[in-house]
């Protein structure tokens, strides 16, 4: 529903400020834009124009209760008025839905007795084709007459017993061809053995062979290992001698030049400490001196900001509505005010 027929259907409603009256301001006050955060005419400008608008909003409010104060009144009475007619309709229709109920209560009663009734045949059905390992859908079986049924009861037991009288010749053959199977690899077996035990004797004689042989291999390179190690074992005590006469020159030259090094880095470092010890503590000097400078001035604006914060009162409210503007205008210049102070404190 658009603006004017929710007028029309309403006449009676009534404000001093009309659509003509908001388009005029629109047209007026959107333009209003602040380019320059300290250009103190356009603030001034959409400030007054807010202060306007505030003024209209209240306006629209007040008449607002005014007027719906009635409304209210009526629609309490159309409601009561409403709830009598009920009362008295209210057993009627009752009645006549506990009549209608008995038909449709027994009528559902019979269907659902019926469907029952068939769905037990048709899954009998079902069940018994199933015995014969013949699977149709519930639907295709549900729709068959029993003349239809009977006959393909009938066919899929004949198949039935035919395929398991073909299935048990196929299982007597295949039991026989296990029995023949089950011959001829004892045969194979037998033979598999007598032809390892031939094997296990020959790798007998190989392994005494190969037996004797290790034993002269391993005197003989007994003897060779004894040798050889006591040739090694000379060179190395020479190897050994000469590494540890080396090692220790080299290690006392090392030490003397570790010795050297340490003192002349110690001498730098004692040198680099004293120098930033003097500028840091020159730094700290020059900043403790200029927040010593700033601290007072700086609480005493915070403090001051936070005083008058504190003793403004939360709301006050007016009978006039003029009264009421020119009281929020002047809280919002006060709070803007007192936050640009609390800001620039805080730089300090």
């Amino acid at each position: 529903m658009t603006e004017k027929q929710v007028f029309d259907t309403l006449p009676l409603i009534s404000y001093d400020i009309n659509q003509a009256n908001i388009a005029k301001m629109k047209a007026d006050y959107m333009p209003l834009v602040i380019t320059d955060l300290n250009d103190t005419e356009q603030f001034d400008a959409v400030h007054e124009a807010r202060m306007v608008m505030v003024k209209v909003r209240n306006a629209i409010e007040k008449s607002r209760k005014s007027q719906k104060a009635g409304a209210l009144e009526y629609g309490k009475k159309v409601d009561a008025a409403a709830q009598v007619l009920s009362a008295a309709a209210e057993p009627i229709e009752t009645h006549l839905t506990i009549e209608e109920k008995k038909v449709t209560d027994e009528r559902k009663r019979v269907q659902e007795e019926e469907e029952s009734k068939f769905a037990v045949m048709v899954n009998g059905r079902v069940d018994s084709l199933m015995n014969f390992n013949v699977v149709l859908p519930y639907a295709e079986i549900a729709g068959m007459d029993s003349g239809d049924f009977d006959a393909l009861h009938a066919a899929a037991k004949l198949d039935f017993e035919a395929e398991k009288e073909r299935l048990a010749a196929e299982e007597a053959k295949r039991s026989a061809e296990r029995i023949d199977l089950a011959r001829k690899q004892e045969e194979q077996d037998k033979k598999d053995k007598e032809q390892a035990d031939k094997e296990d004797a020959l790798r007998l004689e190989r392994q005494a062979f190969e037996n004797e042989r290790a034993v002269i291999a391993a005197n003989l390179k007994a003897q060779t290992d004894a040798f050889e190690k006591e040739k090694r074992e000379a060179k190395e005590k020479a190897d050994r001698e000469k590494f540890e006469k080396e090692t220790e020159e080299r290690l006392d030259r090392e030490a003397k030049e570790k010795a050297a090094k340490a003192i002349e880095d110690a001498r730098i470092a004692a040198e680099e400490a004293e120098t930033a010890r003097i500028l840091k503590e020159a730094e700290d000097k020059a900043e403790a001196e200029r927040k010593a400078e700033l601290l007072p001035d700086k609480e005493k604006l915070i403090a001051w900001v936070n005083r008058i914060a504190n003793e403004i009162p939360c709301t006050v409210d007016f009978d006039n509505d003029e009264a009421q503007t020119i009281y929020l205008a002047a809280i919002s210049d006060i709070e803007e005010t007192l936050t640009k102070v609390q800001a620039q404190a805080e730089a300090m």
